[in-house]
């Protein structure tokens, strides 16, 4: 699963199973919306954050990472 450069907010519902997930982009459209496993939610949201992953580890970039997240 590629993450989508029009991410903009991410709804997730949590269930014992599988997780929905909905994505829009900045003006609301859906871009995306599925079910995941449990045991591959992480890694989806994982692609997420990625650019921040990619300019090393850092407090800083953990920090970004987290408010843009939120």
């Amino acid at each position: 699963m590629k993450f989508h450069e029009q991410y903009y907010r991410v709804g997730v519902d949590l269930a014992k199973r599988v997780i929905q997930v909905l994505a829009v982009n900045a003006v609301g459209q859906r871009v995306t919306g599925r079910a995941l496993a449990r045991d591959r939610f992480l890694s989806w949201c994982a692609h997420l954050v990625a650019p921040y992953r990619m300019q090393g580890k850092s407090g800083k970039n953990d920090a970004a990472a987290i408010c843009e997240a939120a």
